[in-house]
């Protein structure tokens, strides 16, 4: 059987993905015990990192499946603060590391339409860039205006570079990848965004800088979704 190297990449993402989550559970083995504070900064490096990685093997997964019309989309309800509520989870213990603290800000009875899957890393991917960049404090946050439901992760760092504020479109361009590691979390949120379209009206994402706010947050990253 003939293999072409796109399908055998996505064969070879599914095992790398299989052994990275041994590594992870090895990790959380090790960091149940004594270390050293150097021995420690360097396990947080290392669940950062895996974190990073298992969340981009999952996006270049979905795009192949995106590519080759394998992708079969689940558009259910859902409720935010269930869903949300298991991101913080996920980040449980490199938010205790790191000291870096997720606040969850959405209404108990907020309900959205998409798939839940794809939010998830997208959710998650958006999660593991504001950690790179955040001070000591990340805002998850959920809120429905005039029939469109917006999902937000905020943080207390520098800001997003003024060339990347505004809309994400298909071609990225303007993404700066020395600063921004490959763009694939970007790319994959707005082809995840796209797909969640209702009529004539398609899903966003943008990169905002937030005006002077009492908790000091100054970068959002938002996902903008129509409701049906």
């Amino acid at each position: 059987m003939h293999l072409d190297f796109a399908t055998l990449l996505a064969s070879s993402i599914h095992d790398l993905k299989n052994m990275l989550a041994i590594l992870m559970e090895s990790m959380e083995w090790f960091s149940t015990y004594e270390l050293e504070a150097s021995h420690r900064n360097e396990l947080i490096k290392m669940r950062r990192m895996t974190h990073t990685i298992n969340s981009e093997l999952m996006a270049l997964l979905c795009l192949y499946k995106f590519e080759n019309k394998q992708y079969a989309l689940q558009i259910k309800k859902h409720l935010l603060s269930e869903i949300l509520h298991d991101q913080t989870i996920v980040f449980k213990n490199l938010q205790f590391e790191e000291k870096i603290h997720i606040v969850l800000d959405v209404s108990p009875t907020l309900e959205g339409y998409f798939d839940e899957n794809l939010i998830n890393i997208v959710v998650r991917n958006a999660l593991m860039n504001a950690f790179k960049f955040a001070k000591s404090k990340i805002r998850l946050r959920a809120f429905e205006e005039r029939n469109f439901l917006y999902i937000s992760i905020e943080d207390d760092g520098p800001g997003f570079p003024p060339s990347l504020l505004g809309e994400l479109t298909q071609t990225l361009s303007s993404i700066d990848v020395t600063k921004m590691s490959t763009g694939l979390g970007f790319y994959f949120s707005y082809q995840v965004a796209k797909l969640h379209t209702v009529v004539e009206e398609i899903g966003l994402i943008s990169l905002n800088k937030m005006a002077d706010n009492k908790d000091n947050y100054t970068a959002q990253f938002l996902m903008t979704l129509p409701k049906p």
